[in-house]
């Protein structure tokens, strides 16, 4: 299951995909009904419904997690609780769940399995320069990257600095089983003011990607996700780009940046309106992309050339 957030300040939209015969099936949940309206980001939940819904830390097959200013929330489609920070006071400290403090909270990624008690959720705290983690079996939030300057320097956890990091991704290429569960990944792609990578196992972050798109392009609304060999997809003001990590080749997909639209149509002719979340869908070798001005789901065939292996490895940090 996969879950596209359009984040429409109007009105709010959340779409919830499920793939049973390899084509995607919406249905779309009111947000007054589930309080998701103003949710910044959404994280579906991997957990097989033996994890009770009324666990105080969420659980139930179906669900997802919602992070907003100062909060993340977790939803079962039928009711809402509070799992970490506050809804009405923001901040910046760790601590147990709901001792914790966060300002603005961004993308969100699950890894550790399909056990709660397993499982670690990474998030970014936009406006405190910091990605920050929710182990479910400590019941604590601590910060895993960033001391909190507002800039972007590469080194080792704590002692490094990450600009207003918008939103997060797995890098499938580095876990052991291609990216088919959650546990097996190990690196974080992080969209700030430049693409950077972070290794969770020795804590770095470098940024082989530097430069490849220019700081204006990584804007408040981008986005990414990841292939299962490893491309990145970040999608930016009007515009989706796939990069090759190892090359640093970057190709647009679909859209451009000049002239916003809604329109249908292969590479440069199609257009976007501020597409704010994108979603890779394995099987049907497709994307999912929530188009949020223009109020709409949209479908992207992708190449095949994006799920076969890359051979080559990273280049080192510039």
């Amino acid at each position: 299951m996969a879950v596209v957030v359009m984040n429409d300040e109007s009105a709010g939209s959340v779409v919830t995909i499920s793939h049973s015969d390899g084509r995607g099936q919406f249905i779309t949940k009111n947000p007054a009904t589930v309080g998701v309206y103003n949710s910044n980001s959404i994280c579906a939940d991997p957990s097989p419904s033996s994890n009770a819904d009324s666990d105080s830390d969420g659980g139930g097959r179906g669900g997802w997690w919602m992070g907003n200013a100062s909060s993340i929330r977790y939803c079962n489609g039928k009711s809402v609780q509070l799992i970490a920070g506050d809804q009405k006071q923001s901040g910046d400290k760790d601590g147990v769940r709901l001792q914790a403090r966060f300002l603005l909270v961004g993308g969100m990624v699950m890894s550790g399995g399909r056990e709660r008690k397993h499982q670690r959720l990474y998030f970014s705290d936009s406006n405190n320069n910091k990605i920050r983690v929710l182990d479910f079996k400590s019941q604590r939030v601590s910060t895993e990257l960033g001391d909190g300057r507002p800039e972007t320097l590469i080194g080792i956890g704590r002692m490094s600095s990450i600009y207003c990091p918008t939103h997060i991704v797995f890098d499938r290429s580095s876990s052991s089983d291609g990216g088919k569960e959650p546990e097996s990944e190990s690196v974080l792609w992080i969209v700030s003011d430049d693409l950077c990578r972070f290794d969770l196992k020795t804590r770095t972050l470098t940024n082989p990607l530097r430069g490849v798109l220019p700081v204006a392009e990584l804007c408040s609304t981008a986005s990414a996700c990841c292939t299962l060999n490893g491309t990145l997809i970040v999608a930016t003001h009007n515009t989706l780009y796939s990069i090759d990590p190892r090359t640093r080749q970057l190709n647009i997909l679909a859209g451009t940046k000049r002239d916003p639209g809604h329109k249908d149509g292969s590479g440069e002719q199609a257009r976007f309106n501020a597409p704010s979340c994108v979603v890779v869908v394995d099987r049907e070798q497709a994307l999912y992309v929530s188009d949020r001005q223009n109020h709409c789901i949209r479908r992207v065939t992708l190449p095949p050339t994006l799920f076969l292996p890359l051979p080559l490895p990273l280049p080192s940090a510039q």
